[in-house]
């Protein structure tokens, strides 16, 4: 072996160090990991006066958190609402809010669980911007207010589905399970490469 054959081998290796561990990184620009295991959360009906202080709406777009809400109009955090409706406790939308401008809405599926649930409807007449009555064996698809995507550059809405653990009328409380696609206008529940 000659001396330039020599150091192109040696330029090859060097190349070939430097990036191997560039192609053990994962793909920037490829889809982000997340985990569809459910989370739980309790929200308390905002129609109550004693219950003023407690949590009655959820986040599902960005923190995915249950959200004081001192005002209905302040709809650019939270995107439903547990409210009383003819003597039962009742998910609305932030749409439902005269005045207000957010896409947020529900659709329901009933007799159903979480996982018979792997795509929210593409159908937007499927989506309510009612309140819809909160029963056990429901599954709700929430669509969320437009809001900042991953990486910021765009907005879009997102996708969720939840259902009751617990509905609690006399307390005026509901807990439930949820899931949430992390992405932007992306309907699946199933996250990439779980082999579903």
């Amino acid at each position: 072996m000659n001396w330039r054959s020599k150091a192109r081998l040696g330029t090859m290796l060097a190349v070939a160090a430097t990036l191997s561990p560039l192609s053990a990184c994962s793909d920037p620009y490829g889809p982000l990991d997340w985990d569809a295991t459910p989370d739980t959360a309790t929200i308390w009906s905002g129609s109550r006066v004693e219950l003023v202080g407690r949590p009655a709406g959820f986040d599902f777009a960005l923190n995915l958190a249950p959200v004081f809400i001192e005002s209905v109009s302040a709809t650019n955090a939270w995107d439903v609402v547990l409210i009383d409706v003819g003597g039962r406790l009742a998910l609305a939308p932030a749409s439902y809010f005269e005045g207000q401008g957010a896409r947020s809405a529900i659709a329901v599926r009933p007799n159903a669980t979480l996982a018979d649930i792997r795509r929210a409807p593409s159908d937007t007449t499927e989506y309510v911007r009612q309140p819809v009555s909160v029963e056990a064996g429901t599954v709700y698809v929430v669509r969320t207010r437009t809001d900042v995507c991953e990486g910021g550059y765009t907005t879009g809405t997102r996708y969720a589905k939840l259902r009751a653990v617990s509905i609690e009328q006399q307390a005026g409380s509901f807990t439930f399970e949820l899931v949430r696609n992390p992405y932007c206008s992306n309907r699946n529940f199933i996250p990439p490469g779980s082999g579903d």
